[in-house]
């Protein structure tokens, strides 16, 4: 199977237009959320001055709250008490936060609290990579991604199958070929999952070939992996050497 020129490449060619236009379309929403949490961190809450016990109570409490928000203002008022108490820095908090703001489909105050990050780990990538995927965000993603790699933070078996997906909704071969050179640079060329994906993202391009040499490169497959596959030699109009899957 053949990667081409490396990410470096691909990103230059098939990246630069939609980047470009993305980054003028968001920097305006982008400076209007930062105002607005400004805001919210001494108008929205403003809390009493309490004993530092009761602080730290309720600031191990707030994992759970993050959890049982019921809307989005709550959400806010719980990133304004974390930026408050200086726990907008903690990768955890921040991680749960995420979670939840892909939960109500508002990415872009993720997006915020993630840009505020000093030192993001690759849970907070793999969190927000994660909620531009679930938003239909694919090139945003991938710009996540990227992001990660600079900062030499190597990705997690959790970072991929999200990124091929991003590379599947924007209809990018190329890219994602590009990928799966990442994924056998970083050493998951044998984790079931994230092949499972591979061979799902070459049999939407009709590659039905390169889905195949996935298949019979894994060392381990599980049900999905035989399902995707069979998936895949019933599902295209393919000929019976290319698609013949062995029962075992």
């Amino acid at each position: 199977m053949t990667f081409g020129g490396g990410l470096n490449g691909f990103i230059a060619t098939s990246f630069r237009h939609h980047f470009c236009r993305h980054h003028r379309s968001n920097f305006s929403s982008l400076y209007s959320l930062s105002c607005y949490f400004t805001t919210a961190a001494t108008d929205l809450i403003r809390l009493p001055t309490t004993h530092r016990a009761e602080v730290q109570d309720i600031l191990r409490s707030l994992p759970e709250a993050i959890k049982v928000c019921s809307n989005l203002r709550q959400l806010e008022s719980i990133y304004a008490f974390m930026v408050k108490n200086s726990y907008n820095q903690d990768c955890f908090m921040i991680n749960q936060f995420v979670s939840a703001c892909s939960t109500f489909s508002h990415t872009d105050y993720a997006i915020q609290a993630f840009t505020q990050m000093e030192d993001p780990n690759v849970f907070v990538y793999n969190a927000v990579i994660r909620a531009c995927v679930s938003s239909f965000a694919p090139i945003q993603s991938l710009q996540i991604y990227l992001q990660m790699l600079r900062a030499q933070i190597s990705p997690s078996s959790y970072t991929f199958p999200s990124i091929i997906k991003s590379c599947a909704l924007i209809l990018q071969l190329r890219i994602g070929e590009a990928i799966n050179g990442q994924i056998w640079k970083f050493g998951f060329k044998s984790h079931v999952y994230i092949q499972t994906s591979l061979i799902d993202f070459y049999s939407s391009f009709g590659k039905i070939f390169e889905s195949r040499q996935v298949f019979d490169e894994m060392v381990q497959r599980d049900p999905y992996a035989w399902t995707s596959m069979n998936v895949v030699r019933f599902g295209q109009n393919c000929n019976p050497v290319t698609c013949l899957v062995v029962d075992e």
